[in-house]
């Protein structure tokens, strides 16, 4: 059934759950539907509760969609009480999918992080970064910049100075978005 919803095959997965053959129907399948954009399976699935239910999917389902730049997808599956995880927005930052990403800021406030802010600065997107700027907790701007000179990334952090006028940040970052980011050194 997982390979079904992810290839887009509706009758092959109806006809497997009609004939309970839907024991191969793992938290995959909604995630992979979403992916792929299959809207009718995803309807299907959720429906029928074949494969993860809102509260047991941890947000994977929003996460493929959104790497895939499916806003409608993502706003359906929220509007059906599933939620998105912090990689969600990074990807949209990431990849530049600026209507998705500003969705996902205004619903999502709590799950926007540092990460999110460098990942548009580093893209030079400058919408991306004053919406950001303009939606977000304001120390995640400052400690973008620290953040990515202590790394020696000074064109992000150049960038970043110059599109919000923010004259030079100083180098001190506190620790706790040291930690944060302790794992994001391979960018």
């Amino acid at each position: 059934m997982d390979l079904g919803a992810r290839n887009g095959h509706y009758d092959v997965v109806r006809w497997l759950h009609l004939h309970r053959l839907s024991t191969g129907c793992t938290a995959n399948a909604m995630a992979w539907a979403a992916w792929k954009g299959h809207a009718r399976i995803v309807r299907y699935l959720h429906t029928h509760q074949l494969s993860s239910r809102p509260e047991l999917d941890g947000g994977r389902a929003i996460e493929l969609a959104a790497q895939a730049n499916r806003l409608p997808m993502v706003q359906w599956l929220h509007g059906h009480g599933y939620d998105t995880t912090v990689e969600s927005l990074e990807v949209a930052a990431r990849r530049g999918f600026v209507e998705l990403l500003a969705w996902l800021v205004n619903t999502f406030p709590d799950k926007c992080t540092v990460k999110v802010m460098y990942h548009a600065a580093s893209r030079h997107d400058e919408g991306m970064v004053h919406m950001l700027h303009a939606n977000t907790d304001p120390t995640y701007t400052t400690d973008v910049v620290r953040w990515a000179r202590q790394r020696g990334h000074r064109l992000v952090a150049a960038y970043v100075e110059s599109v919000l006028h923010l004259g030079k940040v100083d180098r001190g970052l506190s620790d706790d978005v040291d930690s944060i980011l302790q794992d994001f050194d391979s960018i």
